[in-house]
């Protein structure tokens, strides 16, 4: 059973994003604004150019209040830690709270012409599968 709400929980994760980057983008392109965030998501720290590696132009903390999140079991030898930049992004901390995640933009993700950044048909396939 708990493996089933954390497999919700996880979708309503992915449809509450999926919301927030469709309402959050202006319609000329630019920066995604925080305020259409739902209130139990809070954006905790962003990083950009120069502290982001890899191909991605920028990183996003972000905390879920939501129930469906409970503390992780990480294995007591360190294979579940997180290690490199993951843990800056995560504040310092190698054991995460899994209500605490991590979101990557690739370069270019603010450069769309859609006003919709994601098709309404994917957004509609993603609402049916989540209901």
């Amino acid at each position: 059973m708990p493996h089933r709400n954390r497999r919700a929980a996880r979708w309503r994760l992915l449809f509450a994003l999926l919301l927030a980057a469709v309402a959050g983008v202006p319609a000329a392109g630019g920066v995604a604004s925080a305020a259409g965030l739902p209130s139990y998501l809070t954006q905790e720290a962003s990083f950009g150019s120069g502290a982001v590696t890899n191909g991605w132009e920028r990183v996003e903390r972000y905390l879920d209040t939501t129930a469906g999140f409970h503390a992780e079991d990480y294995p007591p030898d360190g294979r579940g830690d997180q290690a490199g930049q993951r843990v800056t992004y995560f504040g310092g901390v190698s054991r995460p709270y899994s209500g605490r995640f991590l979101l990557y933009s690739a370069p270019g993700w603010d450069t769309g012409t859609r006003t919709t950044p994601v098709p309404t048909s994917v957004a509609a396939q993603a609402s049916a599968w989540l209901s």
